[in-house]
């Protein structure tokens, strides 16, 4: 008889004592690591707006090159070149997240004296969704340099 009431006994008073003390603790828990995982998520989903702009900043440096370097009447045409590299600017269609996008070029030398153009384009990323812990801005460029057609 002694074996049969021992364990059920024991058991009240775990139940009393141990069971009520970590309900709250798992609450706590639960919520630090949902925390964390939002976190977390939102991270990357920043991450992929920033991606996706530098794809397309990118290939906006790329067209403004490949304008800059048919000819040197083309090189020296800045307003051209703009038209050219910001033609894939539509916020609506093209995912750019980004605000007043800059495009900059310059007549150079290659290392065999060779007339090329280098063309930039920066813009300034807007996450779109806001942490306290991380930036919501950030600079994004990418330059290309091609050789100038004679």
């Amino acid at each position: 008889m002694l074996r049969s009431t021992f364990p059920r006994r024991a058991q009240q008073r775990a139940g009393a004592a141990g069971i009520r003390a970590e309900c709250g603790q798992a609450l706590i828990e639960s919520v630090v690591t949902f925390g964390l995982l939002i976190t977390l998520i939102v991270g990357i989903v920043n991450f992929g707006f920033i991606f996706r702009t530098l794809i397309s900043i990118t290939n906006a440096a790329n067209v403004g090159a490949a304008y800059a370097s048919a000819n040197t009447g083309a090189a020296s045409d800045l307003n051209g070149i703009r038209a050219a590299a910001l033609g894939e600017f539509d916020p609506a269609s093209t995912g750019w997240n980004c605000e007043s996008p800059v495009v900059a070029s310059r007549v150079t030398t290659d290392g065999d004296g060779n007339p090329s153009v280098e063309v930039g384009v920066a813009c300034t990323v807007v996450s779109p969704i806001a942490l306290p812990i991380m930036p919501d801005r950030f600079t994004v460029s990418h330059a290309v340099t091609r050789r100038i057609m004679p």
